[in-house]
């Protein structure tokens, strides 16, 4: 995780850094740190903007899809691509993240790895779809799209690592994201 954190800081040299030159650092062909990505914008503070977390919701829910679809390389659409942050505003909160990737690093081995193999690494794939859908309705309740954006970032981690005990952890996140979604809704 923190190999992919540093590539997104590298890329953040100007004013302002976009979802396209994130996407240039981190590779077109490798889905889990795209997807990585924006879950954890939506787990950090930048979840408070307004907007944000939906459009991170969304780049969810293209790459899960496209995961599903077993594409070779990530497709975004141009006005996703364009979206972009204030280059310190995305570093600052990088390194608020900094910590608990290194964490995520230290303790990541390969454990219940099945689960990233077909067929069952639809599971977390739909998950993903689920998390990105259901993102912007959670925007309304202040930062409790950070749960599913945590939900999401530990399946990219157990897709970066094989270790499958982070799929099944993420199933507790979206557990408490769908009773905030009932309490909010209903």
């Amino acid at each position: 995780m923190t190999e992919t954190l540093d590539r997104a800081e590298a890329r953040a040299s100007d004013d302002h850094v976009s979802v396209s030159e994130l996407l240039a650092a981190v590779g077109d062909s490798s889905f889990a740190p795209v997807l990585l990505l924006p879950a954890l914008v939506i787990v950090s503070p930048l979840s408070g903007i307004p907007i944000l977390p939906s459009i991170c919701g969304l780049v969810i829910f293209f790459v899960a899809v496209q995961m599903i679809f077993q594409r070779k390389h990530v497709w975004l659409p141009g006005f996703v691509l364009r979206q972009s942050v204030k280059s310190e505003l995305l570093k600052r909160n990088l390194e608020r993240i900094r910590p608990a990737a290194a964490w995520f690093d230290r303790r990541t081995k390969r454990r219940l790895s099945f689960l990233l193999y077909q067929p069952f690494v639809l599971i977390p794939q739909a998950l993903c779809v689920f998390s990105g859908l259901a993102i912007p309705f959670l925007e309304l309740v202040p930062f409790s799209s950070s749960f599913l954006g945590g939900a999401v970032s530990l399946i990219a981690l157990a897709m970066l690592t094989y270790d499958g005990i982070f799929v099944i952890a993420s199933g507790a996140l979206i557990g408490c994201a769908l009773a905030i979604i009932g309490w909010a809704w209903f």
